[in-house]
């Protein structure tokens, strides 16, 4: 279905001359991401309203598409797979959150981002199945995805030394889970890419 679209909304520009043959299928592949993306984060308000925490989700949201943008992570084979993954990592993450990591939640983010900056360094940037990055890219990606995680690091040391309400927010808990959530994923497809090289040789 979001194929279907994608290649929709493609020949539409086609008919424009916006785009031309040798560059629709880019633009196709673009338009699913795009599509797929809106779904994703319609689904995700979706939940977080019959939750209760339409507020704290766009904090999750945020944090878990800036580390992905820079560091990658993991892709399921379908876009209807990755909605629902996206989904059920949401829900999870949320609940976690609610009921567990609040009760410490300096803590949670403190240790979740040394942890997370040390797995950055070892892995990131992940690259995509079906798209290779050039050693500059690799390179900004790379340092782009050091530079977020040491940003969120140091946050999550200064909500425990400034006395500042809204760092010990929910909604701060919030951010942190949707920045560990990426960074999860990221791991996951680091060690799934290993085991298939490992496994073509």
């Amino acid at each position: 279905m979001i194929e279907k679209m994608a290649m929709g909304i493609t020949h539409y520009y086609m008919r424009k001359n916006i785009v031309d043959e040798q560059t629709k299928e880019t633009y196709s592949y673009g338009f699913q991401l795009l599509i797929s993306t809106i779904c994703n984060i319609i689904l995700i308000l979706i939940v977080a309203f019959c939750l209760g925490i339409l507020s704290e989700s766009l904090f999750f949201i945020v944090s878990f598409v800036i580390m992905r943008s820079v560091g990658g992570g993991y892709h399921a084979d379908t876009h209807k797979g990755c909605i629902i993954l996206f989904c059920l990592v949401f829900v999870i993450f949320s609940l976690l959150s609610i009921y567990l990591f609040y009760r410490f939640a300096s803590m949670y983010m403190i240790v979740g981002s040394i942890a997370a900056f040390f797995v950055i360094w070892e892995i990131a940037p992940v690259e995509a199945p079906n798209r290779r990055l050039s050693a500059a890219k690799t390179e900004r990606l790379r340092n782009g995805s050091l530079l977020i995680s040491s940003l969120f690091t140091a946050v999550a040391v200064l909500s425990n030394i400034v006395s500042f309400p809204f760092l010990k927010s929910e909604h701060m808990l919030f951010f942190f889970s949707g920045y560990l959530a990426a960074i999860l994923s990221m791991a996951t497809a680091a060690i799934l890419r290993k085991h298939f090289i490992i496994k073509r040789q």
